[in-house]
């Protein structure tokens, strides 16, 4: 006997529904989404990480999505296609800072490091 206390995440329109009732402030339909769609956006974070020059674990990449995913506020989901093209920018977001943080470091080390000036 199927749990008709679970959505059947199968079907578009059940998803569609966690995803407005977690925009309402459910948060049990939020991890109910992030259970479904974790594996997807594991091969999206792989896809962005192959394509860096740095090593970068896509595990930490949707870890950080889901972190990121979990502050959205006033968000008006439409459908999954919707969720997803926002958890790919998010991860590209992600990377971005990452790559802005590895140039800022790697300056700091070109100039002698960090310095601390004496007063």
């Amino acid at each position: 006997m199927p749990d008709v206390t679970q959505p059947d995440v199968t079907q578009p329109t059940d998803i569609t529904t966690l995803l407005r009732r977690w925009q309402a402030g459910d948060s049990h339909a939020y991890d109910l989404v992030m259970s479904w769609a974790y594996q997807r956006m594991l091969a999206i974070a792989a896809g962005f990480a192959a394509q860096e020059r740095m090593p970068t674990e896509p595990a930490a990449l949707v870890n950080e999505a889901y972190i990121r995913l979990r502050r959205i506020q006033n968000m008006q989901w439409n459908d999954r296609h919707h969720f997803f093209s926002v958890v790919a920018v998010e991860l590209r977001r992600i990377l971005a800072d990452q790559a802005r943080v590895r140039v800022a470091l790697s300056g700091r080390a070109a100039s002698g490091g960090f310095r601390c000036r004496m007063i």
